[in-house]
């Protein structure tokens, strides 16, 4: 028998001993009140929640058998017993397990561990708190059904997902740097892809662009512009590390039309000056410009500078080259001379010689 409280009594249904047989009702475990221990169908009050067993016991004077005697279960469910609660979702790294903690039901009330989705092996399935293991890489998914017998809330039933996470998974990789030349403004991206559940993410640094797809290891960029664009992939695995957790990359995009290479105007000095300023065109970044020595001598303080300055020139003319390079564009690299000619203060003044008398023959 089983009733959901607030009910706690019943009325019990035994066989009727045929007279002079009697029978008795006997409590042999629980609680419980017998209203009249000789009535087959006597009402039984006072039940508490859980299992309460009686026996009904038929004496039969010299007969053989002199008695028998037959139990019945008298089972009272709790109708405020919680609903079933699996718990909140976890994440682990393997190859560690994980412990369930779904909600106790109140007794009699029974609980039960399922797998839905996934693997793992659940230690004891009727048990709230249990372990599972063989846990699967990705999200494994487990169920907890609480039966409450004929209460309101007989079946019911929660799920928990219990995510892992490889800690094999490589550190980031945004992959190699990029160059481009406009009009082309889009670029497809080569960072590594971890194995799910992990996730990457691009983020903008610095630049212009816009991401198609954040997660994605090879999204395209669109609306880069002119100059250096750089992005971050960032490898989220969960409670796993992972090394190193994020990388940069950069999109250089050079501008077609960006002036060629002009190493400025030719100069004169005189001694004792042998230093001088260069004057050379200043590139669009990411264009990248070179002063080199050709001919003569001289330093170059910084031979990077379009403006420069270089010391150390010999007398006579001292010859450099400025080189611009202008990435993938059509113009990738030209070339421009300057010559810096220096002249000695020391030499003497102009002298024609004594002035000469002739006489014809």
């Amino acid at each position: 028998i089983t009733v959901c409280t607030p009910t706690s009594s019943v009325n019990m249904n035994a066989n009727a001993a045929t007279a002079p047989a009697t029978g008795l009702w006997t409590l042999v475990s629980g609680s419980g009140t017998i209203t009249n221990p000789a009535s087959r169908t006597t009402s039984i009050t006072g039940l508490t929640v859980g299992v309460h067993v009686f026996r009904w016991t038929i004496s039969n004077g010299p007969c053989t058998p002199g008695s028998t005697s037959d139990d019945v279960t008298v089972t009272v469910y709790s109708g405020s017993s919680p609903n079933a609660d699996a718990g909140a979702d976890q994440s682990i790294c393997t190859p560690s397990g994980a412990t369930l903690t779904g909600s106790m039901p109140i007794f009699p009330a029974t609980g039960t561990w399922t797998l839905v989705s996934g693997s793992g092996t659940i230690a004891s399935p009727n048990s709230p708190s249990t372990a599972v293991s063989g846990l699967g890489i990705g999200p494994n998914v487990f169920q907890w059904t609480v039966h409450n017998g004929p209460c309101a809330n007989d079946l019911t039933s929660d799920q928990v997902t219990v995510t892992a996470y490889d800690q094999s998974v490589s550190g980031s990789d945004a992959g190699p740097d990029q160059s481009l030349c406009l009009p082309t403004s889009t670029a497809t991206m080569a960072a590594n892809a971890p194995a799910s559940p992990a996730q990457g993410t691009w983020t903008l640094v610095s630049g212009t662009g816009s991401i198609t797809n954040i997660h994605s290891a090879t999204t395209t960029i669109t609306g880069l512009s002119v100059g250096e664009n750089v992005f971050r992939w960032s490898i989220a695995n969960g409670p796993c590390p992972v090394n190193p957790p994020n990388d940069l990359v950069s999109i250089f995009v050079y501008d077609p039309n960006a002036a060629v290479a002009n190493a400025g105007p030719d100069q004169q000095l005189c001694t004792p000056s042998t230093s001088t300023t260069m004057a050379g065109s200043t590139p669009l970044f990411p264009a990248t410009g070179q002063w080199m020595l050709v001919s003569g001598s001289g330093t170059l303080a910084d031979p990077t500078d379009p403006a420069t300055a270089v010391s150390g020139l010999a007398l006579g003319v001292n010859t450099f080259r400025w080189t611009v390079t202008n990435g993938p564009c059509a113009n990738p690299v030209t070339q421009d001379v300057v010559s810096i000619t220096v002249y000695s203060s020391a030499n003497a003044v102009a002298n024609a010689g004594p002035d000469q008398d002739l006489c014809t023959p």
